[in-house]
């Protein structure tokens, strides 16, 4: 399959939340990097291998409702491919909205993902957890009251 289609397959699924079909396009040995601060988001950072992949994107799913979740643009660039993809999702907790567009930069082995680096907004997701932070702790707390 060519690695274009490989990709586009893969946002396809993600874009359903089918976690399990999205991670069957990725290697066994995948590296995914989400490049924001681990101090602003828990689930941040470098996830090695499809089950550490498969327990990232499931955290993702558990925080967040996903409404819509476009790719734009999608390339081949050497020898992998980047993406520019559009998402709308609603945090769980507090019910604030973030949509904003993020960019993905991918690798390939034999066929399939290899390396995965997503690039977003950081001052944004920044306020934005700062937001949905406060938010979700004012509706905890007048839960409580």
């Amino acid at each position: 399959m060519e690695h274009i289609s490989v990709l586009e397959k893969t946002l396809m699924y993600w874009a359903a939340g089918d976690v399990e079909m999205t991670v069957s396009l990725m290697n066994e040995d995948v590296v995914y990097r989400l490049y924001i601060d681990e101090a602003v988001v828990a689930f941040a950072g470098e996830h090695r291998g499809k089950e550490a992949v498969r327990h990232f994107l499931f955290s993702v799913l558990e925080m967040f409702d996903q409404i819509e979740y476009v790719p734009l643009q999608v390339r081949s660039e050497g020898e992998g491919c980047s993406a520019r993809c559009w998402f709308h999702y609603v945090h769980r907790a507090s019910g604030e909205r973030l949509r904003s567009t993020l960019r993905l930069i991918v690798g390939f082995k034999d066929g399939k993902i290899e390396t995965m680096d997503e690039y977003h907004d950081q001052a944004l997701i920044e306020a934005f957890v700062r937001l949905a932070s406060a938010k979700a702790a004012e509706n905890e707390n007048g839960a409580l009251t």
